[in-house]
Formats: structure tokens, sequence, C-alpha cells
């Protein structure tokens, strides 16, 4: 005769293991005495994130990265210079030297990264922050070089 054990998913699985905490919990040992099992392990349970100001965040890096991509022929940010009028090169006549939309950029990154940092609770509001860490990061070594390379001539 062949036993076998019933199938247990892997939701069931953790239902006893919080069942097991519960009891721990309830034993009142002698080095434990304010000690809860349960604040240190949460096993399954993940908190939601609810979408508040944090998430604005999100939605300004990702503005930045579409302002400075170029998408085929087509890039964002000359065309919105080009509509207030101002030039997307320092050098317009051949489109050289420096690109004016860092610039633009810098005003969607800048707020996101401000934001990310103050609600960091909120939905997008870290992965925002990053995202615009990393491309103000990258955009201040650019303007070093570029400064270094103007002073250097």
């Amino acid at each position: 005769m062949v036993y076998s054990l019933p199938k247990l998913t892997f939701a069931h699985s953790i239902l006893m293991f919080k069942e097991v905490l519960h009891v721990l919990n309830d034993i009142d040992l002698q080095h434990t005495s304010n000690c809860n099992f349960t604040d240190y392990l949460y096993i399954g349970e993940k908190k939601q994130k609810k979408i508040g100001r944090g998430s604005l965040s999100l939605l300004l890096s990702l503005l930045g990265m579409a302002v400075s991509f170029e998408f085929g022929d087509y890039i964002l940010g000359d065309q919105l210079l080009s509509f207030l009028g101002l030039p997307a090169w320092s050098n317009s006549v051949d489109n050289t030297r420096f690109h004016y939309t860092i610039y633009l950029s810098s005003i969607f990154f800048i707020p996101s990264l401000i934001i990310g940092y103050k609600n960091p609770e909120d939905f997008g509001a870290l992965i925002g922050r990053r995202v615009s860490s990393i491309y103000l990061f990258l955009i201040i070594i650019s303007l070093l070089f570029f400064i270094i390379s103007c002073l250097s001539k």
C-alpha cells in the first residue's frame, strides 16, 4: 500500500507557516518577551503602493526620456524647442556643438527627482527617482566634458 501526501500549493504552505508563527507568538518564553515573530517575516504579502504625488515622479521621468530620445527622424525635444522659437543646437547651421534638449529634459528630471524623494511611499516614486538621478548624473558628466572641451581650445 502506497501512501501519498496531499498536494500543497504555495498559498497553502504560506497559510500553514502563518499559523505556526501565530502559535509561536502566543508562547511566552523568557528570552522572547517583546519579540513578535510576525514583525520580521511577511511572506507572501506585498504591500500595495497607492497612486499619489510620488507617482508624478515616474511620469516626469518618462517625459524627460521622451524629450531626449530620437524616434526615427523625430526628436520631441527639438520640436518643442522649435515651437518655442528656440534653436535645438548651439550651432544651428549644421546642427553641431551643444544640443539644448539636455536642458529641456533636465526641466523634467529635476522635479521628478525632488518629488520622488519627498514621496517615496507612492507608486512609481522609487523608479522615477532612480531614473532621474541616473539621467541627471549623465547630463552633469556630459556638461563637464563639454565645458572642459570648450576651455581647452
